[in-house]
């Protein structure tokens, strides 16, 4: 999981757990495709249908049925998904001086 490596994950997430893990490992899959989904919303403006099953751990036909419910596009001559960027905010920066002030006032709760 730490270095993203998609297509293992999912191969490691189908062994078979017992009843009382089965449930959460079956919430992480879930996560970790909602996070793939997302990273590839961000990143892409394409991708290959083989390669975003693999970010998505389904088979090809399920994940481009996936990626047009979410409101993207699958063509299926080129066999290329078109993700379709988040509408989020952007994110507010805070300037550095705000960033050093925080960064201050924590360490110094630390200390006392």
């Amino acid at each position: 999981m730490w270095v993203r490596d998609f297509p293992g994950i999912y191969t490691e997430l189908q062994q078979e757990w017992s009843d009382a893990i089965k449930p959460i490992m079956s919430a992480l899959e879930d996560i970790i495709r909602q996070k793939a989904l997302d990273l590839v919303s961000k990143a892409y403006s394409s991708i290959s249908a083989v390669e975003f099953s693999q970010f998505v751990g389904l088979p090809v036909e399920q994940a481009a049925n996936e990626a047009i419910m979410k409101g993207w596009q699958a063509d299926q001559v080129s066999k290329m998904i078109i993700p379709k960027k988040p509408s989020g905010k952007a994110q507010t920066t805070l300037s550095s001086e705000i960033q050093l002030a925080q960064l201050t006032d924590f360490v110094s709760f630390l200390e006392n």
